[in-house]
């Protein structure tokens, strides 16, 4: 059986947090353009912050996004991967700062993100325990 977790943009941000912070099963977790700290943003809702549940993060991570993403640009991800303990991790950016769902659907999709989605979704394997430290 397989579960694959898989949001963007803020989705992508509520993702990450639940994946080091919510002991769950998941085969493995998409985030596009997933920002990392929003903090600065919300108004009373609490704030998505990944970084401190980032090192609990167990299941193979996909980050899809735009290298010049505002929210999220090429430095953030590559921060995000650095900091995630997991072997299996992988970002796939597109040019130009496209963000959210937009790289999947409509008139910006982008094949490599796609390709890249697909791809990771066929290959999960079982299912292991993440956010669980």
């Amino acid at each position: 059986r397989q579960v694959v977790a898989m949001g963007a943009s803020l989705g992508g941000a509520a993702t990450l947090v639940a994946a080091g912070r919510d002991c769950f099963a998941v085969s493995g977790i998409v985030s596009v353009s997933g920002e990392t700290d929003l903090r600065a943003v919300g108004r009373g809702v609490p704030p998505l912050y990944a970084v401190p549940f980032e090192r609990h993060v167990t299941a193979p991570l996909l980050v899809v996004g735009s290298k010049d993403d505002p929210l999220v640009d090429e430095a953030a991800v590559n921060s995000l991967l650095a900091r995630v303990p997991v072997t299996t991790k992988r970002a796939v950016l597109a040019d130009g700062s496209d963000h959210g769902w937009d790289l999947l659907q409509g008139d910006l999709a982008n094949a490599d993100i796609r390709s890249a989605v697909a791809d990771f979704v066929r290959a999960a394997g079982a299912t292991v325990a993440t956010g669980c430290g």
